[in-house]
């Protein structure tokens, strides 16, 4: 029975109403083990598609984090970048946002936006539909910020200030992107002496996911996992630094000494 009749089962009621979103005009959607697929019929020949990749990065992260989503969340494949930019516009707050090429998706608490992949080749850069492990972790990645914001007090991390090293590196480690080409790159970087001498620099310039995603890589290593998930609910650089016991000068000593002399 499609999802897209007058009178949706309850169980879908209830996730939308979980969601805190309405079905938009003229799209479709179905309803998943722990989320809501929103799409339009442009979409419908990718549905196995994004249940296989969503399905796929919620177990990931669960079981990176060793516990469940806390709540459904609503899951948006936008037909063009013009629909996911009025969207952001709306989300933001920002009436003249205009997205750069490489943004493809987005997350937070409540729902996971993302570029439909066959618009990814005339309407977005540094990304190829066909690479699907690439693809897998950029949905992943977007799925581990929805794990997060569903565990921090600001959903949609508009509360939290100093802190993009550490969504982003989250991000960027949970979903597997801090691999051999992005550790290369931070260990050169720390060899020439040029690695950030703040934490906001660990979220600045090109090389911005290779050095965010290597510190949380590093305080895995150092402290395990129960310290990342108690980070999870930080808004502040001062929390979380409280949290590892250590001030900015001594976090970024030790984890540059790491980066020198691991494996």
């Amino acid at each position: 029975m499609p999802y897209c009749l007058k009178r949706p089962p309850l169980l879908l009621l209830l996730l939308l109403l979980l969601t805190g979103h309405r079905q938009p005009p003229g799209w479709n959607r179905s309803v998943e083990k722990g989320y809501v697929l929103l799409y339009t019929a442009a979409d419908r020949p990718d549905l196995g598609y994004y249940r296989k990749t969503v399905g796929s990065g919620r177990k990931a992260v669960s079981r990176f984090f060793d516990s469940a989503f806390r709540k459904p969340f609503g899951v948006y494949v936008h037909p063009s970048r013009a629909s996911l930019d009025s969207t952001w516009r709306r989300e933001w707050g920002d009436t003249s946002f205009r997205s750069e090429c490489w943004m493809v998706a987005s997350g937070v608490a409540h729902r996971l936006d993302l570029l439909a992949r066959r618009r990814w080749k005339d309407e977005a850069c540094e990304h190829r539909a066909e690479d699907r492990p690439a693809t897998q972790q950029v949905i992943t990645h977007e799925l581990v910020h929805v794990y997060h914001g569903q565990r921090n007090p600001s959903g949609d991390f508009s509360a939290v200030t100093g802190l993009d090293w550490l969504v982003e590196g989250m991000a960027t480690y949970a979903s597997g992107q801090w691999d051999s080409t992005r550790r290369g790159q931070v260990g050169r970087l720390v060899a020439s002496g040029r690695a950030p001498e703040s934490l906001d620099g660990f979220w600045k310039g090109r090389e911005r996911y290779a050095l965010a995603g290597s510190v949380v890589a590093w305080l895995d290593a150092r402290y395990g996992r129960s310290l990342l998930r108690r980070l999870l609910a930080c808004t502040t650089r001062a929390e979380a630094l409280r949290l590892t016991g250590l001030d900015e000068p001594q976090l970024i000593g030790q984890w540059r000494l790491w980066i020198l002399t691991r494996p």
